[in-house]
């Protein structure tokens, strides 16, 4: 459930590119860059991030 809640929060906070960096993500939700590129880049979440 977890998992669910900060891929919506990075969608919000990406809004396809005109909000927020990845690294402003990272930092605003504790999160590694890392997991927030992968997250924004996966294909299995590349869905619900459009």
């Amino acid at each position: 459930m977890k998992e669910w809640l900060v891929i919506y929060q990075i969608k919000a906070l990406y809004n396809k590119g005109a909000g927020l960096s990845e690294r402003k993500i990272a930092r605003h939700l504790g999160l590694s860059r890392n997991t927030v590129h992968n997250i924004s880049t996966c294909p299995r979440w590349k869905l619900l991030l459009d």
